[in-house]
């Protein structure tokens, strides 16, 4: 069936295995009530605290892999069956291999129907000038999720000495995108999961995947 025929793309962030990717996809997937089949692309994180300008290589270094993965899967798709959810610094390498197919195969784009950016670690500034204008188009889908209480991403905008996308101080309005701003989600300490914990995003989700109206603003 049509239902059935549908993708739900979870693409980790930093400091979490193999295993929890793939624990994390069919959670999500099972909170959003998706009816379709869920699948977790892994990319090499050390899944360690200490790990994190480990993982900042690795994620580069997979977009090439990220890239072949999702021309080959909006090849076996159908118009509008693929949605993608990243977290965290899975945005990197989600963003990058998606504008560079949108750039090579542009007949290819309207396979998704919707990418969903979740607290994304990546350096405002750079995805403003280099990605958004190849990844983003006005009759795309993609929704950005930003928090103000997010301390991973004031950590990582310490550590980068920029501000990050996933930050909402402000919360980055860019064409083509929808911006959502999750400052007041109740979640867990870092304010960094609440796509995972937080049931108004949840509940937003289940509005995307359902197809019952945009993402709640």
């Amino acid at each position: 069936s049509e239902g059935n025929a549908r993708k739900l793309v979870f693409v980790h962030g930093y400091n979490v295995s193999f295993d929890d990717a793939a624990r994390r996809a069919a959670q999500i997937s099972y909170d959003i009530g998706f009816t379709g089949q869920p699948m977790a692309f892994s990319w090499p994180s050390r899944a360690a605290l200490t790990g994190y300008f480990d993982d900042e290589k690795a994620i580069a270094a997979s977009v090439p892999a990220m890239l072949t993965f999702f021309r080959e899967l909006a090849e076996q798709s159908g118009p509008g069956e693929i949605y993608v959810l990243a977290h965290s610094m899975g945005n990197r390498g989600t963003t990058l291999a998606l504008a560079q197919l949108f750039q090579e195969r542009p007949e290819l784009r309207d396979r998704f129907r919707h990418i969903l950016l979740m607290a994304p670690d990546i350096d405002a500034e750079v995805f403003k000038r280099d990605i958004a204008p190849v990844f983003a188009r006005q009759d795309d889908q993609i929704t950005l999720y930003a928090s103000a209480n997010d301390k991973a991403l004031q950590a990582s905008r310490l550590v980068h000495g920029g501000p990050r996308l996933g930050q909402a101080d402000p919360i980055a309005i860019l064409p083509g995108i929808e911006s959502i701003d999750a400052s007041q989600v109740s979640t867990d300490l870092l304010g960094h999961s609440y796509y995972a914990e937080g049931s108004s995003v949840v509940s937003d989700l289940v509005e995307v995947v359902s197809e019952r109206g945009p993402a709640a603003s």
